[in-house]
């Protein structure tokens, strides 16, 4: 684990080293951006609560800052991006403040006029607010926060032109996740995720091709519930559909077949329909709009389940209202299913955001986020909304 664990950091070393040096050479071209957003929050339940005597009001400070540098020459293409987010608040002590940082790395090699080369790294360090995943309905809010480390590595060949009729992908990646505190509690829920990918694409224009995917994911747990626990085993999901490059229009990427999970130490399985549709549309040149919904699949924090299958569905309307205004408005519905209870839960969010540049680098943001869980066990009903005022600075 470990060993897997520095190979990923060492990759996206590597991979800002190469920027850095790159640059030094003399890239055709390169750029570099930054940006920092700084908000005040407030939330009217801040630890997910069932009912009223379990709601806490709370106010708080987020500060977001981000850099990424992009860089190409000849046939090769680099990014590199590093983001963080710290939040406190006003609730009694400072457990529940966090600081979150993400680190990415991208190398793409056009290695023959048919050939290119992907490769991409990451590391995450994330935590689980109270009241969600291992949380929920905790009474005790004043203990650490479940904080935990992502490591992943991936590469991805293609190979195909444009005007070939067969393009294809073959990929490999790995995903490792370990949490870092309430260990006794925790080391549960650390997995290890190897995926395997093939895609072929017949190719119908220049811009639309119809599409072959298959992907196999073996997920296995570092630390047993107990001796019989069967979360650990492989995802299957084979697909068909259609992918279209960007019109003048729209852009999408339609996928429908089938899912299958086989389980460890068990002979049963989940099986059904499995899909992942992504478009968007411009309807006119000052307004987007995106849809996108999945089937997929959320590794255990329950003794008593093996799997969460998850069903979403998100609808975006981004508009511009001028020089300096946008808003952006989605709507969303999320479905999860607990595979060895007998629970099902609802998801529904609805969110607002207005944009204003005051200046070519400084935008005051405002959003209003509302959510709403129903389930067929009401202890792990919530209400919640949240809203956030602050300014973006970009360069």
């Amino acid at each position: 684990m470990v060993r897997r664990g520095a190979r990923g950091v060492a990759l996206v070393v590597a991979l800002t080293s190469a920027a850095a040096a790159a640059q030094e050479e003399g890239f055709d071209s390169s750029r570099a951006a930054a940006d920092v957003g700084v908000s005040g929050v407030y939330t009217d339940n801040f630890y997910y609560g069932t009912d009223d005597e379990e709601r806490t009001a709370a106010l708080g400070a987020v500060i977001a800052p981000r850099a990424e540098y992009k860089a190409a020459k000849g046939k090769l293409n680099l990014l590199g991006s590093l983001a963080g987010e710290f939040g406190t608040f006003d609730t009694p002590g400072s457990a529940d403040d966090y600081e979150d940082a993400t680190v990415n790395g991208a190398l793409s090699w056009l290695a023959t006029r048919r050939g290119r080369l992907d490769l991409r790294a990451g590391f995450e360090r994330r935590h689980d607010p109270f009241g969600i995943n291992r949380t929920e309905n905790a009474a005790a809010h004043d203990e650490d926060l479940d904080i935990w480390h992502a490591l992943q590595a991936g590469m991805l060949f293609h190979y195909g032109s444009p005007e070939a009729t067969l393009n294809a992908e073959v990929g490999l990646s790995t995903l490792e996740k370990t949490y870092q505190t309430n260990q006794a509690d925790t080391r549960f829920l650390d997995y290890r995720a190897t995926s395997a990918q093939y895609a072929l694409y017949y190719n119908l224009g220049a811009k639309s091709s119809v599409l072959f995917d298959f992907v196999r994911n073996n997920v296995s747990f570092q630390h047993a519930f107990t001796p019989a626990d069967s979360r650990a085993g492989n995802e299957y999901r084979v697909r068909t559909g259609l992918r279209w490059l960007a019109s003048a229009k729209t852009s999408g990427d339609v996928r429908v077949g089938v899912y299958r999970r086989d389980f460890d130490r068990t002979a049963a399985n989940e099986e059904g329909l499995d899909w992942e549709i992504g478009a968007t549309w411009a309807p006119r040149a000052r307004t987007l709009l995106e849809f996108r919904t999945e089937r997929a699949s959320q590794e255990s924090y329950r003794v008593d389940t093996q799997v969460n299958l998850t069903r979403t569905a998100q609808l975006g309307w981004k508009q511009y209202w001028g020089a300096r205004t946008s808003s952006k408005l989605e709507l969303g519905r999320g479905q999860t299913e607990f595979i060895g209870l007998d629970r099902k839960d609802t998801l529904y969010n609805l969110g607002l955001a207005v944009d204003y540049a005051l200046s070519k680098s400084l935008v005051a943001v405002l959003s209003v986020d509302s959510f709403s869980r129903t389930s067929n066990d009401s202890t792990f009903e919530f209400d919640r909304y949240i809203a956030y005022a602050g300014v973006h600075l970009g360069y």
